[in-house]
Formats: C-alpha cells, sequence, structure tokens
C-alpha cells in the first residue's frame, strides 16, 4: 500500500520536473522527522541541469504543484520539497481493504524474527 502513495506523490511531479515515474519514484525519500512530512523530494540532483539553487527550485516545484488524492500537500523546505498525505483517504483506504479482506485481513505469513529484522531495517530512512 505505501508504493501505491508513493507512486502517487511521484505522479504529481512527472510533468513538473520532466522525468520519467520510475526515476522521480526512485528519489523519493523518507523525511527524517515526521512533521516534515511522509515523502520529500530532494532537489540536489536537478540544480546542475536546471541551474538553480536546490532551494530554489523545491519553491518552484511546490508553486507548480496540482496535488491530488491522496496527497494533501507538498511544501518547499529548504532543497526538499516535502508532501504530507491526507489521512483521511488512508484510513479509508485501509477500511475499504479491511472489508474486502474480511476474516483474512492480515493473515498473512508469519514471519521469523530474523526476516522481521530484515524487512524492517531494509526499509530504513535512505
Amino acid at each position: 500500500m505505501v508504493e501505491n502513495y508513493k507512486e502517487a506523490v511521484a505522479q504529481c511531479l512527472i510533468a513538473p520536473v520532466g522525468k520519467p515515474l520510475a526515476e522521480v519514484t526512485s528519489m523519493l525519500r523518507t523525511p527524517p522527522e515526521p512533521e516534515m512530512g511522509d515523502f520529500a523530494f530532494p532537489c540536489f540532483t536537478l540544480a546542475k541541469e536546471w541551474r538553480q539553487a536546490p532551494a530554489q527550485i523545491a519553491s518552484t516545484l511546490a508553486a507548480q504543484i496540482e496535488v491530488r488524492e491522496p496527497v494533501a500537500s507538498a511544501v518547499a523546505q529548504g532543497p526538499y520539497l516535502n508532501f504530507t498525505l491526507d489521512y483521511g483517504v488512508i484510513s479509508r483506504d485501509v477500511l475499504q481493504d479491511i472489508a474486502a479482506a474480511g476474516a483474512r485481513y492480515g493473515g498473512g505469513r508469519r514471519r521469523t524474527g530474523q526476516e522481521s529484522r530484515d524487512r524492517l531495517f531494509s526499509s530504513q530512512h535512505c
């Protein structure tokens, strides 16, 4: 489900950034502090190509971005464009998944302790 939201954020960036979905998606990061948002787009890689400072690029993108569900906002914060998701939309999606799965919801395969740790550490902040 998180990948769906990450892709939705990337979709907002495709037109203004001019890069393909896969590339934009791979550039998204998790901000170090939750209050900064759910996803961050670092503008450093565009600086050379656009011949602008990363903070200026972030501000330009923030003005150009058209946010749409499930994205609630896109805010420039220094050299990053930070995205916050609409938690009402996420809650609705989770409840729909629960209703659709019924008693099977959450009944996936159990992981060993090592598998859980591996998954946790592989998904940590970049």
